[in-house]
């Protein structure tokens, strides 16, 4: 799925956290953050914080993976780095 807005993010944590049958709260639980928060996610509010995202996304067994709008992974060693950090590599 092409995520390009905060609304497709949402929708796109809803469906997993229901595929995978859990409720709000467990999910919240299981990535280290609040319901409120999750909530925020879901409807896509656009001020979530980067590093819960990618807790929340480890959570539900999904990846973020970035290419350029023509297809091709990104080659820039600034991104790779800034996901590195994250990453805790």
């Amino acid at each position: 799925m092409r995520v390009t807005t905060p609304e497709d993010l949402g929708n796109l944590v809803r469906e997993k956290r229901r595929g995978l049958g859990l409720t709000q709260l467990q999910c919240a639980r299981a990535a280290g953050v609040s319901r409120v928060w999750l909530v925020h996610v879901e409807t896509g509010h656009p001020g979530a914080e980067f590093g819960k995202l990618l807790k929340l996304l480890a959570a539900l067994d999904l990846s973020l993976d970035l290419v350029d709008r023509m297809g091709a992974a990104p080659t820039g060693t600034l991104l790779r780095d800034l996901l590195d950090e994250y990453e805790g590599r």
